[in-house]
């Protein structure tokens, strides 16, 4: 178990030291140990001018005075006597007098490397690096600053962004950025360095990660484990390289004049041609379907492209939570509630219990500063492809009894399903309605949007095109429950055109509608609605309204939406008096580029407002792999893999439950040629009271890859019997022949980027994500 590097105690008294060496003027550096602490003595290896192997023993004699000896071992030329060794702040010297030659070097900050130079008449270069010697002494400091990586989970690519800082009593403090879905601020706990090893939770996300600190102290190589299941994941310090990522970036097309509606046409033709000849609307994508809709100063456009007509009806996702802000803005105005009333009070009696002290409202539900996780602890769907439709209003219940509905004292932005969830459900109960009939009462109605509903009509049923997950496979539509206030509705072009429309011209559709009724209500209500609340990042510019996305220096408010099957985008400008809306059949969740629907929005808006505008066609490298069907092979997997595993213990009966009970760290070399060269594997072991490290040693490994990315692995390991302790003798037995495993191994991508594999025997189920560390 990780130990505390910190007492409290000790923690003040470092704090109370540090501020008198300010007081004296002294610098501290918090970012590395200091060199004057660091032990050299121990053993260095080095390969002097890249040819000739070199090992540095160092010690000290009865005094204090470091020792040196010198092993040339191409030369056979072994304990060669150092002489005037000096360890003087980070420089290190030393001579050989027999050879007549002399090495200065200097020591990195954390004692584990020394770059120098190795002179006999003519300097060469001589880097050693540690082979043994005392443990170096990392301290907290080290950790402070910001952390960037790329998670790869499923083949899809999750920016991160980690600012860990010092809490007042000298611990560790961090939180978490998801840069790609501009959620942030996501509170990190348990935040430890011990050793080299560092490691956190994100509560709200249900995550774990531990990696080891590099040498350098600028990557940690670990493991983000989520539901159980363990990922690879390296984190880089700030500036000190660039960040993973499967995005190129696009190039604009030079700014030019604002189009018209008239001119819009022709302009998303040419801008849509390759996008229909080989990109996410050809037929080789078996089926995509693209409707744009385009208001401009009262007019309006609407485009349909490859499978889709322009009366096809789309789940809309979570462009649903704007209709939700909206009914709760009217509900204000017409004085049934207040922005800042407890969402408690609106529950029935006996639903949640009153927490002590600051409760969750509604603005901040509506806002996405509630505290809630994106979504609940109890969120477990028997079926992955209606994954919402058995999470009901008992659900919501049972989370809220375990969970209450107390405010984070500091509550920071976090985009949650089931906050709005939790909303809408709150305004139905105050209104005493079913959401379906609040909806059409207060923003539907008074709009004469009729085609955008919860549940679709045998007739509107057919207009429903098709919808398709990433790899182009048909799904069927959601059902949502409890979360129907978050994203189950389903709309057309036009009727969203509507509705972005009557936001930039409420007045429209007020004109004489009886005094307090909801078509009256609505001026009053968009105003409150469309209101800036706070930003969605602490050091950006996008700011959140009720629901509604707004960027300042574009002008324009926006929400995105995405179900099993389609993606949408919907935007508008009150200042230009310009609106588009973007409805595609796919999930295209390739989270390391601009959703395809972003793209398209974008691009509307920049023509209309004469920005650059970045081409349609512009495709990820995850959307031409689901159009294009690789073929595998072999020479897929080659290279140096980093892997982490989770074993599950096989449950006693199909009832129960599987939960991890060990996990682990692999190292791989393939060959490209269908042989594992080489292995390492450390299995960690849940213990009552602690955890057992066993450490194994690959003997031989095979694998064999199909064309279709299937295929199998084999490989036997043997122990490491001076570095496991005796307790890993049950498990992995010296006496026995070398452990083997069989699995079935996935890869995701030709270029060999990840794979999966799993092993089941007769006690677990082993899960293994591999990573390519470098290519080969």
């Amino acid at each position: 178990m990780a130990r505390r590097i910190l007492t409290i105690r000790g923690g003040v008294i470092l704090l109370l030291v540090a501020l008198a060496l300010l007081w004296l003027g002294v610098a501290i550096d918090l970012r590395s140990p200091s060199t004057k602490s660091i032990d050299i003595t121990g053993d260095w290896k080095g390969v002097l001018a890249g040819t000739l192997h070199t090992i540095v023993h160092i010690s000290r004699d009865s005094k204090g005075n470091l020792i040196v000896a010198l092993d040339s071992v191409d030369q056979k030329a072994f304990g060669l006597p150092g002489a005037k060794a000096v360890l003087k702040g980070s420089n290190f010297s030393f001579e050989v007098p027999v050879v007549h030659g002399t090495y200065d070097g200097t020591v990195n900050s954390y004692g584990k490397s020394i770059s120098g130079t190795w002179n006999q008449g003519t300097p060469l270069v001589l880097d050693l690096t540690r082979v043994s010697g005392p443990p170096v002494a990392y301290n907290l400091g080290a950790m402070v600053g910001t952390w960037k990586g790329a998670l790869m989970t499923l083949g899809r690519s999750y920016r991160l962004a980690l600012h860990v800082k010092t809490r007042s009593d000298a611990q560790l403090r961090g939180t978490i950025d998801y840069l790609d879905d501009h959620t942030s601020n996501i509170a990190a706990d348990k935040v430890a360095l011990a050793g080299n090893r560092f490691s956190f939770q994100v509560p709200a996300a249900g995550v774990t990660y531990s990696g080891e600190l590099s040498d350098d102290g600028n990557s940690i190589s670990g493991s983000w484990t989520e539901s159980g299941v363990a990922f690879p994941l390296k984190l880089l310090r700030e500036g000190s390289g660039p960040m993973p990522t499967a995005m190129p970036t696009p190039t604009p097309a030079p700014a030019m004049h604002a189009l018209t509606l008239d001119q819009l046409g022709p302009a998303l033709q040419r801008e849509m041609a390759p996008v229909l000849q080989t990109g996410d609307l050809s037929k080789a994508s078996g089926g995509g379907g693209l409707v744009v809709g385009v208001l401009d100063h009262g007019q309006r456009r609407i485009f349909a492209y490859g499978a889709a007509k322009p009366d096809s009806i789309y789940e809309i996702g979570s462009i649903t939570k704007t209709f939700t802000g909206l009914i709760l803005a009217q509900m204000v105005v017409q004085k049934k509630l207040r922005l800042d009333e407890p969402v408690r009070e609106l529950l029935p009696p006996g639903f949640v219990a009153k927490p002590n002290g600051p409760e969750i409202t509604l603005l901040d539900l509506a806002t996405q500063h509630s505290g809630l996780p994106r979504m609940p602890d109890n969120f477990k769907p028997k079926n992955p492809a209606n994954p919402y439709g058995d999470f009901g209003v008992s659900e919501l219940r049972e989370f809220l009894k375990n969970n209450g509905v107390a405010k984070p004292s500091i509550p920071a932005y976090c985009y949650s399903n089931l906050g709005f969830a939790l909303l809408g459900y709150a305004l139905s109960v105050r209104a005493g309605m079913p959401y379906s009939q609040l909806l059409a009462t207060e923003v539907t109605g008074p709009l004469h949007m009729t085609e955008t509903v919860l549940s679709l009509s045998p007739e509107t049923r057919t207009r429903l095109i098709q919808g398709f997950d990433t790899d182009f496979n048909p799904t069927s539509p959601w059902d949502f429950g409890v979360f129907e206030s978050a994203g189950a509705l389903k709309s057309t072009a036009a009727d969203l055109l509507t509705y972005l429309d009557a936001n930039m011209h409420p007045e429209k559709y007020a004109a004489g509608a009886a005094p307090g009724s909801p078509a009256a209500t609505l001026p009053a209500a968009i105003e409150l609605d469309h209101e800036l609340r706070t930003k969605v990042r602490l050091n950006g510019d996008v700011m959140i309204a009720l629901a509604w996305n707004f960027e300042a220096k574009t002008g324009e408010y926006s929400h995105g939406g995405g179900t099993g099957g389609y993606n949408t985008i919907a935007l508008f400008n009150p200042k230009k008096d310009y609106a588009s809306v973007a409805l595609y059949n796919r999930d295209s969740m390739d989270l390391a580029a601009p959703r395809f629907v972003n793209r398209v929005g974008e691009n509307t808006a920049e023509l209309l407002s004469g920005r650059p505008a970045t081409p349609i066609d512009y495709i990820s490298e995850g959307e031409r792999d689901a159009l294009t069907p690789p073929t595998f092979s072999d020479s897929s997997i080659m290279g140096n893999y980093h892997c982490a595993l989770t074993a599950f213990p096989l449950p006693p009966t199909v009832k129960d439950s599987f939960s991890p009970g060990a996990s682990g760290d692999m190292r791989l070399v393939a060959d490209g040629k269908g042989n594992l060269t080489s292995g390492t594997w450390t299995h960690i072991i849940k213990e009552p009271n602690g955890m057992m490290v066993c450490k194994l040693q690959m003997v031989s490994g095979a694998y064999s890859i199909g064309t279709n990315g299937v295929g199998t692995e084999r490989a036997s390991w043997k122990l490491i019997l001076n570095e496991s302790p005796r307790g890993c003798f049950q498990f992995f037995s010296p006496a026995r022949p070398p452990v083997t495993s069989e699995s079935q191994v996935i890869v995701t991508d030709t270029s060999g980027k990840m794979n999966y594999a799993t092993s089941i025997n007769p006690l677990s189920v082993l899960n293994v994500v591999c990573q390519r560390e470098a290519a080969p």
